[in-house]
């Protein structure tokens, strides 16, 4: 179980999935396939193990009479099915043929050289196409485009990533390895051979770091040092078949294919087109490369986020390499495509499909990145996309809290917002409150509401107001998004006085780690559990298109005094979806109270026809948290429970299957940090719970408690002055 395998085979049929998940967590495997499947729903059981998102390898089954062949080179990866090379270990990349490639050039455009190929003077032949790439790439027209900078300023961390790169010290995903004098490709120095270090470190990051520092100092180091890398990965990192899964290889997955040409590659070849180090061959071999991506990408590609990696990879093709047959069309059919996804997978209100705040946001770049070459070289793009993805940009500043940042949403992104809309802001000019956020409202024009619902995506946004000193929450009312998802339905989160109060695990590492599978689960977000059991809305999901112009179920109204939000959860707990109860969630946020700063009341009703235990969690983002006789107590925000209520417990950083009491700082391993987490347990059928958060910058909140009837809760004060609150 400890050790690294290519495959392992479990058998089906004596033993069910509650019998082999326990041994599934711990593999280390490329591939698990199940046979003797019996009974036969029990082949959904698989599919939902293989959908779930849970594992880092491939899960399938296998029917009688069907051959699966172990591979045990790296390289054998990357040419799946490729039963025509008798000796795979001692092929090198780029597989593509002179004949092939000269072959798959526009004619009309080259003629010379493709003559030249025609005769077989394939030696001219490179010469001329060498000689034509250095004359017909214009680093100067395409550092014009918007985001691209001819001579950058290269900072410290910058120069030292380029030096670093010099030395075979790459890093991916957090984690650095020291190559020494050659640098394996499929390599994995994590201790857990966590998949997206091999994957990502072919996104090609410090040979863009590489190209930086190029053009920030003429320093040829740099050129040969890209080149030999991108000469490294060329020969070792061969373009699978056609019909390999654009997931199913090292090097090779199409999101990658996608990053490569859409964000990295072509920064490198304008930077170094005319060094001395770019030798004719390399070039020939940068050009086969290119066109072996356009060929997996237009054949290959997928859905979702991918898609648009994918999409705007291919399009980048078309447009900087007119040489190919292929290219208008590969242009034409991106665009195209990214005109339909338009419609596909954003909700009327502006959010990505995915629900998460950092696939949006890589969304809009990909869009945008597409759109700026375009515009650049004279390709036209329809109208429509800009009033689109205006809309999505302005969700950063919809979503903005009092910290300044977006919310961690899903596999989300806690970023300052105004990072993000700087980023875009160029392509919408005229778009006064993109001015506003980026200059921290010294320009433009600050937004016309406060808080506000996304109908659509099920999310409301609580705010008193714009400055960092106010008070801001979150509520997650939304349907469960195409990718990316955790389960999470009712969550809240409260950010105040700068800083966020009341968290949520966030993102991490896609890994198999207990770490990854909390994140994931009910475990990490302030909502409810019950008998011990997540939400559990993945089993079984299927999206709809119908969806995406469905409204949420949710309710949400706003006034001067008070925002009210509502929503119900009712879709299952646990392995089996047991449906033995609906969770119904109000959050009233109080703008003027009588006294302190703006506070939350959350009401929730679980109603059930047997008795349960339901587990309210609360993840408090301080240092310290203390049990008090009705709540919780922190430095900066306190929570009051009244109605149904039971045994309270502070859990901080417990590792494990059942791992709680963490927030992640990032998407790295080893990047959660422990939090006092409130677990406060109430037991029966039917319960009505209140608890309310008083948000206090340092020193004491002024309530002293709070009481509910079960249609409005009062708040009594030090003082001895009351607040009644209607729900």
């Amino acid at each position: 179980m400890e050790n690294k395998t290519d495959l392992v085979v479990c058998e089906m049929a004596h033993f069910g999935r509650t019998e082999v998940e326990p041994y599934i967590d711990r593999l280390k495997t490329d591939k698990l396939i199940f046979n003797h499947v019996y009974p036969l729903n029990k082949f959904e059981d698989i599919d939902d193990m293989s959908k779930s998102g849970k594992y880092a390898f491939d899960i399938s089954y296998a029917k009688d009479g069907d051959t699966v062949e172990l591979l045990s080179l790296h390289q054998r990866h990357e040419i799946t099915n490729r039963k025509d090379q008798t000796d795979m270990a001692e092929m090198i990349g780029p597989l593509l043929s002179d004949a092939d490639f000269f072959g798959a050039l526009d004619e009309a455009k080259l003629p010379e050289i493709c003559k030249a190929a025609k005769d077989g003077d394939f030696t001219t032949a490179r010469k001329l196409f060498a000689s034509h790439a250095r004359a017909s790439l214009d680093p100067e027209k395409f550092f014009s485009i918007p985001g691209k900078v001819a001579k950058p300023e290269l900072s410290e961390s910058r120069k030292a990533t380029a030096e670093r790169a010099l030395r075979h010290e790459l890093c991916s995903c957090g984690v650095t390895m020291k190559f020494g004098e050659k640098v394996d490709w499929f390599a994995n120095p994590t201790y857990n051979q966590y998949k997206e270090w091999t994957w990502q470190l072919s996104r090609h990051s410090e040979l863009k770091a590489l190209a930086e520092a190029y053009r920030a100092t003429g320093d040829e180091r740099y050129a040969e040092g890209c080149a030999e890398l991108f000469d490294s990965w060329v020969k070792q990192a061969i373009a699978p078949e056609l019909n390999t899964k654009a997931g199913n290889t090292l090097c090779w997955r199409t999101i990658e294919c996608g990053n490569r040409m859409g964000l990295i590659w072509q920064d490198i070849i304008h930077s170094f087109i005319h060094s001395p180090a770019f030798t004719d061959d390399l070039l020939i071999d940068w050009y086969k490369s290119v066109y072996e991506h356009a060929v997996r990408l237009r054949h290959k590609y997928t859905k979702g986020n991918w898609l648009i990696h994918e999409l705007n990879g291919l399009a980048q093709v078309g447009i900087i390499y007119p040489e190919f047959r292929d290219s208008r069309e590969w242009t034409d059919f991106s665009v195209q495509m990214l005109s339909d996804e338009l419609d596909i997978q954003v909700y009327p209100d502006g959010m990505q499909y995915e629900l998460t705040t950092w696939y949006h946001t890589v969304v809009i770049r990909h869009y945008l990145s597409v759109i700026a070459v375009a515009n650049t070289y004279g390709y036209p793009i329809p109208k429509h996309f800009m009033g689109r993805l205006e809309s999505m940009v302005d969700i950063f500043i919809k979503l903005t809290m009092a910290d300044g940042c977006t919310p961690d949403i899903n596999d989300g992104l806690h970023d300052p917002s105004a990072k993000h809309v700087k980023a875009y802001a160029c392509f919408f000019p005229d778009n006064q409150t993109f001015k506003w956020i980026i200059s921290g409202g010294k320009r433009g024009v600050k937004p016309d509401y406060t808080s506000l619902c996304l109908p659509y995506s099920g999310m409301a946004i609580f705010r008193s107001g714009w400055d960092t000193s106010d008070v801001t929450g979150f509520f997650d009312a939304a349907p469960f998004g195409v990718a990316h998802q955790h389960e999470d339905k009712l969550n809240l989160l409260i950010y105040a006085n700068g800083r966020c109060l009341l968290g949520e695990g966030n993102k991490y590492a896609y890994d198999t780690s207990d770490i990854r599978k909390y994140v994931l689960s009910t475990r990490a977000h302030n909502t409810v559990r019950i008998n011990g059991m997540d939400q559990n809305r993945r089993k079984g999901y299927k999206w709809n298109p119908e969806m995406l112009n469905t409204l949420a179920d949710m309710s949400f109204t706003t006034d001067e005094l008070y925002d009210r939000a509502s929503g119900i959860y009712d879709e299952g707990y646990g392995e089996l979806q047991e449906r033995i109860a609906t969770h119904g969630r109000k959050v009233v946020f109080v703008k003027k109270p009588k006294q302190g700063q703006p506070f939350f009341v959350v009401a929730d009703t679980l109603a059930s026809e047997k008795e349960n235990c339901y587990e309210f969690m609360w993840h408090f983002d301080v240092d310290d948290a203390t049990i008090t006789d009705n709540g919780i107590k922190t430095d900066y925000i306190t929570a009051f429970l009244c109605g149904d209520t039971g045994s309270k417990e502070i859990v901080t950083g417990v590792d494990g299957p059942e791992a709680q009491g963490w927030i992640c700082r990032s998407s790295i391993q080893g990047s959660n940090d422990p939090v006092p987490t409130l677990i406060h347990k109430v037991k029966g059928k039917d319960i009505f719970t209140v608890t309310v958060f008083s948000v206090h910058n340092g020193g004491e909140s002024p309530v002293r408690t709070v009481t509910t009837d079960g249609e409005s809760v009062t708040v009594f004060y030090k003082d001895g002055e009351r607040e009644i609150v209607t729900l």
